[in-house]
């Protein structure tokens, strides 16, 4: 994905209502471009006697039959709403979409989930955490602090925890 920066002008940042004597690193737009369509490829497997070859080949769009993107179809526009009834603390790859490179939840503005969703992505973070299926991000100790001291609150992750299935409904 490419990416261009432009730098914004100090007019433009006064009128945002930004200050631009507390800031020292100056101000950038990120400008993000998609894929386009014709880079699609489909991922063909063929056996020849005892090789096996996986080949990505392009495929080739009509102006009629154009790929498009999934439409979200619940009234609440959250992308999560749809599968609220199939999301488990065991779904691993879809809640580390979720989480910050050290292991924080993403707040809503980044996300794009709704208020429900994010309760309920909390809870089920949480669950996921205790089942060991995540990993443990332990804080950094201080310089002359005893490992010992900062052990004790993450303790509890060591036993198994085992959930059912219906433990994450709510009566939201």
């Amino acid at each position: 994905m490419a990416t261009t920066m432009k730098k914004i002008s100090v007019p433009l940042i006064n009128r945002l209502g930004l200050s631009t004597a507390k800031t020292l690193v100056p101000f950038y737009i990120r400008q993000f471009s998609l894929t386009p369509h014709h880079s699609v490829k489909r991922i063909e497997v063929t056996n020849k006697d005892k090789q096996t070859i996986i080949e990505g080949k392009p495929i080739s769009l009509d102006k009629d039959k154009e790929l498009t993107v999934r439409k979200i179809q619940a009234p609440t526009k959250c992308p999560l709403c749809e599968f609220q009834d199939k999301f488990t603390h065991r779904d691993v790859l879809v809640l580390q979409q979720f989480l910050s490179p050290d292991g924080r939840i993403l707040p809503r503005h980044v996300t794009g989930v709704c208020f429900t969703m994010q309760w309920k992505l909390q809870n089920i973070l949480y669950q996921s955490y205790s089942a060991g299926l995540l990993p443990n991000y332990k804080p950094i100790l201080p310089v002359h602090e005893k490992p010992s001291d900062y052990d004790k609150s993450y303790r509890w992750r060591e036993n198994n925890v085992y959930y059912e299935d219906f433990s994450t409904e709510s009566s939201l």
